[in-house]
């Protein structure tokens, strides 16, 4: 059975062809930028550095961290203030955070780059991918099927 989502998602494949050659075209930029002497690549920054310094004078921010990659390679890494409020440690670019719900979009546009390169389908039942998911049962003991990709992706797979 195929999810009315991803029937419609594939009548417009322009989508998928315009973020991708907006991603070539920035990596031409990227390489001509190359030159650019390390005084004009701080002062490309210092915005976005002077935004992070603003950001740690609220009470409510006691420490955050940019990090900017362009074209596999960083270019912009600063960190500021400290991890929780009160204490006295640095806040460092390694510092571990929570990113709570952010990971779902982050999840869902790495799951379309590999249904782009057709190594999964959205339509796939995940236990395709994920044997363990093959064996689904209600609280009642009832057979159910394995939810789709997409399914999972768009909250309908009945996962609390």
């Amino acid at each position: 059975m195929n999810c009315f989502k991803c029937s419609y998602l594939k009548n417009f494949p322009s989508v998928y062809e315009y973020f991708f050659r907006q991603a070539a075209f920035r990596n031409i930029l990227t390489l001509a930028d190359l030159t650019v002497s390390a005084a004009e690549e701080t002062a490309k920054w210092k915005p976005l550095d002077d935004l992070g310094k603003k950001a740690i004078s609220s009470p409510k921010i006691p420490g955050a961290s940019i990090h900017v990659v362009e074209a596999v390679k960083t270019v912009f890494q600063q960190s500021y203030g400290v991890p929780h409020a009160g204490s006295d440690k640095p806040w460092k670019n390694n510092t571990p955070v929570s990113i709570a719900s952010i990971t779902k979009p982050i999840t869902a546009t790495l799951v379309a780059i590999l249904v782009l390169e057709k190594k999964l389908s959205f339509d796939d039942p995940i236990s395709k991918h994920i044997p363990e998911y093959s064996k689904l049962k209600l609280r009642d003991g009832t057979a159910v099927r394995s939810p789709t990709i997409a399914e999972c992706l768009s909250h309908t797979s009945g996962f609390p």
